[in-house]
């Protein structure tokens, strides 16, 4: 039996921090490559399908500080927590809670070298999300 959704991100983090802070890890669910999360050391970068200020929406999940948003495209966040658990959590309630995309649906998960530094950090490719 293979892992759990929850568990393939955790190892995915683990991944991405064992790599150090010129990796990252994108999240893409299978039948709808618009709804996505991209990891960095510092940061994370996600789809986010709405008009309003994020920062409400995502204090409920438990993080964070918004860096930077476009409404109705994507937002950045820095993440509260250096635990791949925790941070995998936070991507899995993200999915479920943001993007209202939960159960059983599949993702794929691709690594890169990312580009940039600090919190800006993004993953290559991030301006096709945007």
């Amino acid at each position: 039996m293979g892992l759990g959704r929850e568990a393939q991100i955790a190892e995915a983090v683990r991944e991405v921090q064992a790599r150090g802070e010129s990796w990252c890890a994108t999240f893409e669910m299978s039948n709808d490559p618009a709804r996505w999360v991209q990891f960095t050391i510092d940061a994370i970068n996600v789809a986010y399908p709405h008009a309003e200020d994020p920062s409400d929406r995502l204090r409920v999940l438990g993080v964070l500080t918004v860096v930077a948003w476009e409404p109705n495209k994507y937002a950045s966040v820095t993440i509260a927590s250096d635990d791949a658990g925790a941070v995998a959590a936070w991507i899995e309630r993200y999915f479920a809670d943001i993007l209202s995309y939960g159960g059983a649906a599949s993702f794929q998960t691709t690594f890169a070298t990312a580009e940039g530094g600090s919190a800006s950090r993004k993953c290559p490719g991030f301006a096709k999300y945007r």
